[in-house]
């Protein structure tokens, strides 16, 4: 019988990934979600990691059950097929250029903006 649940969307650090428990993703969790992912439903990560960290903890967690989709970066995305994945490049691409062109219109403002928090931090821990 198709579930209810359609998508499964988890934070990773801190909340599924608990790196010095252990296991650090609890196999009762890993079990339900992949009850739900033959039930058709879809697991998603949502991390401010990379590719390359959240494999690592993946692999260093042994995880049982892979998502269906990542979002990186809180921004990046990719889609799970055939024991790989792959970035959603239009989306991913257009992301980039997004942040660049934002990075470089408030570039000139964050040495205020550094300075201004600095002197704030200093008047409330002093």
């Amino acid at each position: 019988m198709p579930s209810p649940i359609k998508i499964i969307s988890t934070d990773f650090d801190g909340t599924l990934f608990a790196e010095f428990e252990n296991p650090p993703v609890p196999e009762e969790l890993q079990r339900l979600i992949a009850e739900l992912q033959q039930q058709g439903a879809k697991w998603i990560i949502n991390t401010g990691r990379d590719m390359s960290s959240l494999m690592e903890a993946l692999a260093r967690a042994g995880i049982a059950v892979e998502p269906d989709y990542l979002v990186l970066v809180e921004r990046e995305i990719y889609t799970h097929h055939e024991s790989q994945y792959s970035g959603l490049e239009d989306w991913n691409g257009q992301c980039n250029r997004a942040h660049a062109e934002l990075f470089m219109r408030v570039q000139k403002d964050l040495p205020a903006i550094v300075d201004w928090r600095r002197r704030r931090n200093s008047a409330i821990s002093g």
